[in-house]
């Protein structure tokens, strides 16, 4: 085997964590070591380890589900490491929820959809726009983005349907064919809501099988009849949880981005008052400057309880 191809199968199979892990145990040993699959992931949890576990704790990226996973099954084999404090987070993605002792796999496809709901927007608009809930521009705003992230699931529901499958695929069949999703499609997404705050996504350009595989040329194929089980199966779905979460984002961003223009004004078309917002929604800061609002389940506050109880 060449030298790249020996360092390629060791990096994906969580060696690189693992090597991480030992260099920071030598400085650490006390520490609380904490395995991510990527480097956005410490911007959601960090202040909620640190908040539940009251511990220092150390960060390690292991790009990826699965080498979150072999990291795990590398430090429980060796017998020295026993005492050491570890703790393993995943996503859930369009799969089931992996069930595996001490690795928490978080209730909804990633990190991003639990910044996107009804619930964190009544807290930013209450927290960043002063607008309290009696307050009628409080019930407008709430109500709108409903509408539109109704109207946005419907938009993106074969879209999802179409990755979902992809999943499967993958996970049923060892392939290895990752889309590289974001910087395919990721630009349909910019910008989704106008102005004036009205739905304007068209992704016209990848309603069929035929125009995705255009995109994804390395794609597996995807039979009709696959498809549309997949498509009934997530009609019954919570979808802001389910669905990829980095297009929920995208929607949340640009809603908040365009309510902060129109509610600002000093006449506006849709609100009855003017109120003040001075902080910026983008993406690149998004996760870390909203962190504080997002949701947390109740099942990582569980986890990390179970943290500190094998820390005592």
């Amino acid at each position: 085997m060449e030298l790249v191809d020996k360092l390629r199968l060791e990096a994906s199979s969580g060696h690189v964590a693992y090597t991480e892990f030992i260099l920071k145990l030598k400085r650490r040993t006390d520490s609380l070591f904490c395995f991510f699959e990527g480097k956005d992931d410490f911007k959601y949890y960090g202040v909620r380890i640190q908040s539940a576990t009251k511990k220092d704790f150390e960060s390690i990226v292991c790009e990826g589900k699965e080498n979150v996973i072999s990291v795990k099954r590398l430090i429980d084999s060796k017998k020295e490491y026993k005492k050491v404090l570890t703790s393993y987070f995943i996503d859930q993605d369009y799969e089931s929820a992996i069930k595996i002792k001490k690795v928490y796999c978080l209730p909804s496809y990633s990190i991003e959809n639990q910044y996107c709901n009804k619930y964190v927007l009544q807290k930013i608009l209450k927290h960043e726009f002063s607008i309290e809930d009696d307050d009628k521009d409080y019930e407008t705003v709430q109500n709108l983005f409903v509408e539109l992230q109704t109207k946005f699931h419907r938009e993106t529901l074969f879209l999802n349907s179409w990755l979902a499958c992809q999943s499967d695929k993958r996970k049923d069949n060892g392939i290895q064919n990752y889309l590289h999703i974001d910087s395919t499609v990721g630009s349909l997404f910019t910008n989704i809501i106008n102005q004036n705050l009205e739905f304007v996504l068209d992704l016209e350009c990848i309603n069929s099988i035929e125009k995705l595989k255009s995109y994804f040329p390395h794609s597996t194929s995807i039979s009709e009849e696959e498809l549309n089980n997949k498509i009934i199966f997530f009609e019954k779905r919570n979808k802001e949880i389910e669905f990829r979460g980095k297009f929920e984002l995208r929607l949340f961003i640009s809603f908040l981005d365009r309510l902060k223009s129109e509610i600002c004004k000093k006449q506006s078309t849709v609100f009855e008052k003017k109120h003040k917002c001075s902080l910026r929604f983008e993406y690149a800061t998004f996760l870390t400057n909203l962190s504080i609002y997002a949701n947390t389940p109740k099942c990582l506050l569980e986890y990390l309880d179970e943290i500190i109880k094998e820390a005592a």
